[in-house]
């Protein structure tokens, strides 16, 4: 399993020193004054105006769980070890021992929640289309959200990709299976995780 010149300004026309037009520029300056405090002191309540929002946070800090990190590695291990079984074949290298994984970080700080990730693949399917049909058919038993990032088309019959987010959380982790004639690979991540354990290899 596994990036023009500007135009010369016109001249201006002087203002004409009339009542109406100087009523309507101190209606325009009062107006600016009363957008510029509202821009400045944006509403904290949703819904109105400007609010504060999660993605200002990074979304591995802000989403991930502390699980600790055996329960997270044997069940990234049984997910992928399902789908190695429903697609078929031989997958060189895999087994379900948990010895040997090192976790890498959610996102661009090392110090934050990590993850187990395992890239396996293999020889290609006669039937790329009914190999990601069985996969998806078991990730949906499992209650997993399923895409497909590639379609099978009439134009590149022989390969499809599709995906699956283990929950609706950024930082759930998931499966990628990508599928052809001439090879097929699966990627699978764990959800991310504090658990200290998680910055150490495990045996």
């Amino acid at each position: 399993m596994t990036t023009s010149a500007p135009r010369p300004p016109r001249p201006r026309r002087p203002l004409r020193t009339q009542p109406g037009l100087w009523l309507g520029v101190a209606a325009l300056v009062v107006l600016a004054l009363v957008i510029g405090v509202l821009v400045s002191h944006p509403s904290s309540t949703p819904g109105a105006g400007v609010t504060s929002s999660p993605a200002s946070a990074s979304p591995s800090t802000a989403a991930a769980g502390a699980r600790p990190a055996d329960d997270v590695l044997r069940d990234l291990i049984a997910r992928t070890d399902a789908t190695v079984k429903a697609a078929g074949g031989t997958w060189p290298g895999w087994t379900t021992a948990t010895a040997g994984y090192t976790a890498e970080p959610c996102g661009i700080d090392d110090a934050g929640p990590q993850q187990y990730k395992v890239t396996l693949t293999t020889k290609g399917s006669a039937d790329p289309a009914g190999s990601a049909a069985t996969v998806t058919a078991l990730w949906k038993k499992q209650g997993w959200i399923v895409r497909t990032v590639v379609p099978v088309q009439a134009a590149n019959a022989d390969y499809t990709e599709v995906a699956a987010d283990f929950t609706t959380d950024a930082d759930g982790g998931g499966l990628v299976f990508t599928v052809s004639h001439d090879i097929t690979g699966i990627e699978a991540q764990s959800e991310c995780s504090t658990d200290p354990a998680m910055d150490e290899t495990t045996k």
